[in-house]
């Protein structure tokens, strides 16, 4: 039996499968991981308080800033020990999902993931 043009093998988890891609999928982004050294946006809102500046030496877990989303103030939390590279925002900006806040560099130059 012949197999159509459209017809794609996949593996997963070490199953065998044959199925056909949409055009959607086929035309879709791959996934690449964030990059560690950018703080991002996870909700869309308001600056409303910074509580580092650029050379600041941070903690895993420190607070970073408030973004305040429907009348609910959100903590920024460091993800990684490091240094505070730069900061892309202000007190007052509006951010969307996805941007770049600020940058952490590790503390060991060049090491960063």
């Amino acid at each position: 039996m012949e197999k159509p043009e459209n017809l794609k093998i996949i593996v997963v988890g070490g199953t065998t499968y044959e199925t056909r891609f949409t055009k959607k999928f086929e035309r879709r982004v791959p996934y690449s991981p964030p990059d560690p050294r950018h703080v991002l946006c996870v909700i869309p809102g308001v600056v409303r308080a910074l509580f580092v500046k650029p050379g600041s030496m941070v903690h895993a877990h420190d607070r970073l800033m408030v973004i305040e989303a429907m009348k609910m103030e959100n903590d920024v939390l460091a993800h990684r020990d490091g240094i505070i590279r730069n900061i892309q925002v202000a007190v007052g900006d509006v951010v969307t999902r996805g941007r770049a806040l600020m940058d952490i560099e590790s503390e060991r130059q060049g090491t960063d993931e």
